[in-house]
């Protein structure tokens, strides 16, 4: 058996904005957009009712792949509630050459949940902002 790596799937609450959000700020780009079948697509996700969704999938220019679904049937927001360390709590990461270039170009737009910093001994600088839906986004500079 191979096993590869083929995306990474949010929610988000409001699909235009979000890949404005991924597009703008992370120079991602738009491949492809569906939308899915409400009830085989609800069968699939293991909900007791219809689920349609509209998809987006967007890429960086090295091939990650993010999947943007926002769902007709959604009633919560875990964001809401739930925090960094819960487990189960997912976020996406992008790598940066700079991260204190990158922190200042998106500033004022997007809010951060502070100043980039390490919390290991691998010397790597990290920070955190949220996506319009509140989904946690990391920046990484590893300065390698």
């Amino acid at each position: 058996m191979t096993v590869t790596g083929h995306h990474m799937g949010i929610v988000v609450a409001d699909l235009e904005a979000a890949v404005t959000f991924y597009t703008k700020y992370f120079e991602m780009s738009e491949q492809f957009r569906l939308v899915t079948d409400p009830e085989p697509f609800g069968e699939l996700l293991g909900v007791d009712h219809d689920a349609p969704a509209r998809i987006a999938f967007l890429e960086t220019a090295d091939g990650f792949t993010l999947e943007l679904e926002e769902h007709d049937a959604a009633e919560t927001n875990v964001n809401e509630t739930a925090v960094p360390t819960d487990v189960g709590y997912p976020h996406v990461c992008f790598e940066v050459d700079d991260i204190r270039a990158t922190v200042d170009r998106l500033q004022p737009d997007v809010e951060f949940l502070s100043e980039p910093g390490s919390a290991t001994d691998s010397g790597a600088a990290i920070v955190y902002c949220r996506d319009p839906s509140g989904n946690l986004v990391e920046l990484i500079e590893t300065g390698e």
